[in-house]
């Protein structure tokens, strides 16, 4: 019964987690109704002009950012690596002007 017992609490912890994690309701509601806005705006500017008003805002569904694009591609072999160096570098190049 203790094991079980100790199961039940640490899945109430783990949900209690996760909720903490989560934006709140109205922060939510606000980008629902954002979300609305636009999904009216577009629908109105094609019924109107015969066309959508443009290619959305990147990052949301069906339209994905250019990092997200070549992370999914997998083109960018060492990116990462490339991208630790030139700051390295740019923290160098900092610290040196400090100095003078």
């Amino acid at each position: 019964m203790e094991k079980e017992r100790g199961i039940l609490e640490q899945m109430l912890d783990k949900r209690d987690e996760w909720a903490a994690r989560q934006p709140s309701f109205g922060a939510q509601l606000q980008a629902l109704v954002r979300e609305a806005a636009k999904d009216i705006h577009n629908t109105a500017h094609e019924v109107f002009f015969g066309q959508q008003d443009g290619p959305g805002e990147a990052g949301t569904p069906l339209v994905p950012t250019q990092a997200m694009v070549t992370k999914s591609l997998g083109t960018v072999h060492g990116y990462s690596a490339m991208l630790e160096d030139a700051a390295s570098r740019g923290v160098q190049q900092e610290s040196k002007e400090i100095e003078r």
